[in-house]
């Protein structure tokens, strides 16, 4: 992938995943879907979507659609980062559920209009410094939001963790998008996101370096 500036930032698009960096088996709650769709035909409009974590600390592969026990393929990406690192709303729109499962940990739904729904799941639940379980929803989502919240694109949702059956692996957001009730791969979009992310670190970085040089 060709870029204007070189920074230390790395997109893997890869079909596999590391070694090592194991990617939970779950279905997220209250969906049933058991073969879900696994391209983007049934999705012609596109959401222009707003990076959901720090660009620079992030990295993800194209996991979409890889087989799971009973059946289940994993329908989002996995974007790993930092535990506790910011997690942001990918446009604007409401927030429909906020809860805290078994499986999906901390997980955060938002209503972005059109048939479109972006769902964040393994949230941070640890106490600061720990692997305790023990934040809950305090350490898990942004302060003072709650259900039927209006949030924008790039405002702060929640905090990257381990919980449900993320535990035991290295920090990340599942991410998803639904459109019309039905998973659409979001790898693309996050790629096009994560590009127009990087462009915009850099150049605020060279209007700081051109304010000093004035």
């Amino acid at each position: 992938m060709t870029r204007r500036f070189l920074l230390p930032v790395l997109v893997l698009v890869v079909a596999l995943p590391l070694p090592g960096a194991a990617i939970p088996d779950f279905e997220p709650p209250g969906h049933t879907a058991r073969n879900p769709v696994i391209d983007t035909q049934d999705a012609p409009a596109r959401l222009h979507l707003f990076f959901p974590q720090d660009p620079e600390s992030t990295w993800f592969l194209d996991t979409y659609g890889h087989s799971r026990s009973s059946g289940r393929r994993h329908i989002g990406n996995d974007l790993h980062a930092p535990k506790g690192s910011p997690v942001y709303a990918v446009a604007a729109g409401m927030v429909i559920r906020m809860e805290i499962s078994r499986r999906a940990g901390a997980y955060l739904l938002i209503d972005h209009g059109g048939g479109w729904e972006s769902w964040y799941m393994h949230l941070n639940t640890d106490s600061p410094g720990t692997d305790d379980g023990r934040g809950g929803f305090a350490t898990a989502f942004a302060p003072g939001l709650h259900e039927g919240a209006f949030v924008d694109a790039g405002q702060l949702i929640g905090f990257v963790g381990d919980s449900g059956n993320a535990e035991h692996t290295v920090p990340h957001t599942h991410f998803e998008l639904h459109r019309n009730g039905r998973p659409v791969d979001p790898f693309v979009m996050l790629v096009r996101a994560h590009e127009r992310a990087i462009l915009a670190v850099q150049a605020e970085r060279l209007a700081l370096i051109a304010e000093r040089l004035i």
